[in-house]
């Protein structure tokens, strides 16, 4: 059982994401692959896990899934309507 394992119940929120990253560090794997393995061996729910990590862990998952294409539509460029094309030329 891991130091994680062990102290969930007394985390804060900074030193379980600090823990998340160090395990990521460590065993050179992805942040999510490091939650997704915590919240597995803890055996914590991901509604609950939400609330466990810090705003830097989470956008450090939110970069990492957007480098993995996990969002669909992110980036792209919305299409345009014939009108709309005409509407902005116009202007």
């Amino acid at each position: 059982m891991s130091n994680i394992s062990k102290n969930i119940k007394n985390a804060t929120r900074n030193e379980f994401s600090m823990s998340i990253e160090k395990k990521a560090v460590d065993e050179q794997i992805t942040v999510m692959e490091a939650l997704a393995a915590v919240m597995d061996e803890c055996k914590i729910d991901p509604i609950v896990c939400s609330k466990l990590i810090n705003a830097s862990l989470k956008a450090k998952i939110e970069a990492e899934a957007m480098e993995a294409g996990m969002f669909r539509g992110v980036g792209r460029r919305r299409k345009q309507s014939i009108e709309e094309f005409e509407v902005n030329e116009t202007l």
